[in-house]
């Protein structure tokens, strides 16, 4: 399961397909109730831009450098100790990027590591990354942590590019089958939108989060927040009790999502319900009743 994928199903996918229009009534008698506005369609879109950037870039450096692989990238690279550790970080990125050789990762010391990507593909082949990270692992008793930093690092997506500065602070416990992983930093640099190849936006993000992985029941948890910039558009986005299980296109069982503006212009909150259904309270005390794009259980 790819938690980071998940994490852009519940945060930047279900924005758009809410607020639309062609599958949402709205609670007021307006007719235009149920259509974003300039002011959110603005949120929207940046809100989008700025997740697809940081779901990539924590899908290369947070899964790739640890123990993902492409069945189970949200798989953390864990043991005993930093040896072990070492053992882990050694093998598999190369198992995890493609081609072959396009990662080359140098041991510095104990738990430090030197990865030199160019132009490496994750296993969904849809993200490319080039430049160099540098981790630093330590290991306690039940629990394993790392410090990744870049400087200069490209990411190449489907709809967005992002070269970044900055460093993720990622830590693993291990409860029986579950897993939790909380990172907190920041990423600070450029994004482009790859169909306008020629114009770069001033970009940053701050995250604080924690999510949960149970490898049983395959349900994937999710709170936190993070402020965003994009263009110096700063906004933030806040998720609090987010929960699905199943695949990637399952249908969240419930949570919340808080988008807003930072100059207190614009705010929507999103508020899972349960199989398809979400209530979407917008400006001007609205609320647009959501079917969502996703798969219920059988």
């Amino acid at each position: 399961m790819n938690l980071s994928r998940l994490s852009l199903f519940a945060s930047a996918s279900l924005t758009l397909l809410a607020l639309v229009g062609c599958t949402a009534k709205s609670t007021s008698s307006a007719a235009s109730e149920g259509s974003l506005g300039a002011s959110e369609s603005a949120l929207e879109a940046d809100n989008t831009d700025s997740q697809d950037a940081e779901d990539a870039t924590e899908d290369g450096i947070e899964n790739g450098l640890s123990g993902a692989t492409g069945a189970d990238p949200g798989t953390p690279a864990e043991g005993g100790d930093v040896a072990a550790l070492d053992e882990k970080v050694k093998t598999n990125p190369g198992r995890y990027f493609t081609p072959a050789g396009c990662i080359v990762s140098t041991r510095v010391s104990a738990g430090v590591w030197n990865h030199v990507f160019l132009n490496c593909t994750e296993p969904g082949g849809k993200v490319s990354y080039t430049g160099t990270v540098k981790s630093t692992w330590a290991a306690t008793l039940g629990s394993t942590s790392v410090k990744h930093e870049a400087t200069d690092f490209v990411v190449k997506g489907p709809r967005v590019s992002v070269t970044l500065f900055g460093s993720r602070e990622v830590s693993f416990t291990r409860a029986g089958a579950v897993v939790t992983k909380k990172r907190v930093g920041s990423w600070t640099g450029t994004l482009t939108r790859n169909a306008d190849p020629s114009k770069s936006l001033p970009w940053s993000h701050q995250a604080d989060f924690t999510s949960s992985w149970d490898t049983g029941t395959k349900c994937y948890t999710r709170d936190g927040s993070a402020t965003n910039s994009v263009g110096g558009r700063a906004f933030g986005r806040k998720v609090s009790g987010f929960k699905v299980c199943g695949g990637l296109s399952a249908c969240p069982s419930s949570g919340q999502l808080e988008l807003d503006r930072k100059d207190g212009s614009v705010k929507i909150v999103i508020t899972f319900l349960g199989g398809q259904d979400a209530d979407v309270a917008r400006p001007r005390g609205t609320t647009v009743k959501a079917k969502l794009a996703c798969t219920t259980s059988s």
